[in-house]
């Protein structure tokens, strides 16, 4: 019991070595990530950063309000898609559809957001690029505290979230909850798997907590290596958003090196986006064919930019189906 509980505080201060595979992985992502970060403790007002910038550095986070983007398609067809599933099991977590640049237009605008792009530029440097994105619903029967659900940073350090409001969320509904200031810890040696989960008194009883609400169309920029966690606990409401994300160019390949999320994933984008106004990585995207079934028995091929994969051969012919109907199964966690 005394050993254990040693240990314990040693890990958490960062000076136990240990041969347990978590904290072995977890020492070597620590290595990797501070090459890239710097988490200062204490970081002043620049004059010469937007107004969100700044809010970035100091908190962690930013409300942008409403991004200007009208939304009421995209959030009817999203909402509709996602009542064809039954959503009846505490255990069902999450829901999201494949390849969401297609069910409408306005989902590519957000990538061409200048107010957006310029804050992300801003906060992780003129190297920022958009990794990739998701459109999910966490449903109203969730409930599962586990996982997201818990206090956590996704062990990647600097890194930017997008949330897009599909409709309006207020306190008490599935907000995300977010520690304050937290997006300088160091995390002293949790860097991997369990090892990022936080016990609730560690976060709230050290840090102001801020409730992620919204209208819909409203925008929040947070970076992920602060402590949140989102509400999939039994609750009256689902909760639909439009997620992106954004890394810095040298450091996501380091990082992704570990297995982790972070830098540009697959997808597939409309041909129809002003490249020159986003923060997609050109180098990474190419022309390709893809078929859709629109959930009818029509399947038609279409042209569009695949994103990704730079060190691998583009597929001749992609198998995509149902890029405007297709949701994916939930996973269980």
């Amino acid at each position: 019991m005394l050993r254990t509980h040693i240990d314990n505080l040693l890990l958490r201060f960062g000076s136990v070595e240990s041969k347990s595979p978590d904290r072995v992985k977890s020492k070597n992502v620590n290595r990797t990530i501070r090459r890239f970060d710097n988490f200062k403790s204490n970081v002043k007002h620049n004059p010469q950063l937007s107004g969100y910038t700044n809010s970035l550095m100091e908190n962690g986070y930013a409300h942008l309000g409403n991004l200007g983007i009208n939304i009421d398609s995209l959030s009817e067809k999203t909402n509709l898609l996602f009542s064809n599933i039954p959503q009846d099991d505490p255990d069902l977590n999450v829901l999201s559809i494949i390849n969401h640049f297609f069910v409408d237009s306005a989902t590519n605008k957000f990538l061409e957001h200048r107010e957006v792009n310029d804050t992300v530029r801003g906060y992780l440097g003129e190297d920022a690029l958009f990794g990739w994105s998701m459109l999910f619903r966490i449903p109203q029967c969730s409930s599962v505290s586990r996982s997201s659900g818990l206090w956590h940073h996704d062990c990647i350090g600097r890194h930017l979230k997008l949330f897009v409001f599909l409709h309006d969320v207020d306190s008490g509904d599935r907000t995300t909850k977010y520690a304050v200031g937290s997006h300088r810890m160091t995390h002293n040696g949790r860097w991997w798997g369990e090892l990022t989960r936080y016990q609730p008194n560690e976060v709230e009883d050290q840090f102001e907590i801020v409730e992620f609400r919204g209208r819909k169309g409203d925008g929040i920029l947070f970076d992920t290596n602060g402590l949140h966690r989102g509400t999939w606990e039994a609750n009256a409401n689902s909760r639909d958003i439009l997620k992106f994300c954004y890394a810095s160019a040298t450091k996501a390949p380091h990082v992704a090196d570990h297995g982790l999320m972070i830098g540009i994933h697959k997808e597939y984008l409309p041909t129809n986006i002003d490249l020159d106004n986003t923060l997609l990585d050109q180098s990474a995207i190419f022309n390709t064919k893809v078929k859709i079934n629109d959930g009818s028995d029509r399947c038609d091929e279409i042209s569009a930019f695949q994103y990704g994969q730079r060190e691998k051969p583009v597929d001749p012919n992609p198998k995509v189906d149902a890029l405007t109907g297709q949701v994916l199964l939930p996973q269980r966690s």
